[in-house]
């Protein structure tokens, strides 16, 4: 919630994602979905990048942006692959880690090691808050 309210606050563009329309994982989290209000949710499936889903792709085109700070469930899985899409797009991505988990601790390091050797910089929510306070 605290990355969610960072990105609203300070109106960082937003391209959130979330499995299919009737997941049995379940819809975005109702507190996050409080905090982003009307903003759209990208529904997917079928794969765990959510750079194959062409609607995502363009949203984060359309942001203009291109260092990405991605954050959410699963690490080892919709994290690591949609990280690897982003880098293999040419962005530069920073993983909050702090506001991501996998299903478990090892699985989630052995991930965020492999994101980390490949040049994805590691942030919490505070820290990527205070960056963005900074340039106010």
């Amino acid at each position: 919630m605290a990355l969610a309210k960072t990105a609203v606050g300070y109106g960082v563009p937003l391209v959130v994602s979330t499995g299919p329309q009737n997941d049995p994982r379940g819809p975005l989290y109702p507190e996050v979905a409080t905090v982003i209000g009307d903003h759209p949710v990208i529904h997917r499936g079928g794969s765990f990048d959510a750079f194959d889903f062409p609607g995502f792709e363009a949203a984060v085109a359309e942001t203009g942006m291109r260092h990405l700070v991605i954050a959410g469930l699963m690490t080892e899985g919709c994290i690591l692959h949609t990280t690897l899409g982003a880098l293999r797009r040419d962005y530069g991505v920073s993983l909050v880690i702090d506001a991501t988990a996998g299903e478990n601790t090892a699985i989630h390091d052995a991930a965020v090691t492999r994101l980390l050797q490949l040049g994805v910089v590691p942030v919490s929510w505070l820290s990527f808050a205070s960056e963005l306070q900074r340039n106010v």
